[in-house]
């Protein structure tokens, strides 16, 4: 019989004992043309890609996935590094997520989690 500490360590060395913080925010779109993000990969017009404000970007958090939800609808894409004009809880998201979305601003309000 497994007893909890156990399957606590077993849960952590298999991975599936993730803690996951859902935040809320605005979303402003950001356009970028083969240039490097500040996780050091190009970012084409094609690349889904969040950046968070300085105030919750931290350099461990780079490439890490993202589940971003607005109208109902979810998708999954990765951090790019900092938004130097994001504050707080507020991102930016690359234009093709804004396509994906079908988004007819350049602002939305977005919840997102990792």
């Amino acid at each position: 019989m497994f007893s909890f500490k156990k399957l606590l360590v077993l849960g952590s060395l298999l991975g599936v004992a993730t803690a996951q913080s859902n935040y809320e925010g605005t979303a402003i779109e950001v356009f970028f043309d083969n240039a490097p993000g500040g996780c050091g990969f190009n970012i084409g017009p094609n690349t889904l890609v969040l950046f968070l404000s300085e105030d919750m970007f931290a350099e461990n958090l780079c490439n890490k996935t993202v589940a971003v939800e607005y109208d109902s609808q979810v998708q999954t894409i990765k951090i790019g590094g900092p938004c130097a004009t994001c504050s707080g809880t507020n991102v930016a998201l690359s234009e093709q997520v804004f396509s994906n979305f079908g988004a007819q601003s350049e602002e939305i309000d977005v919840v997102y989690t990792f």
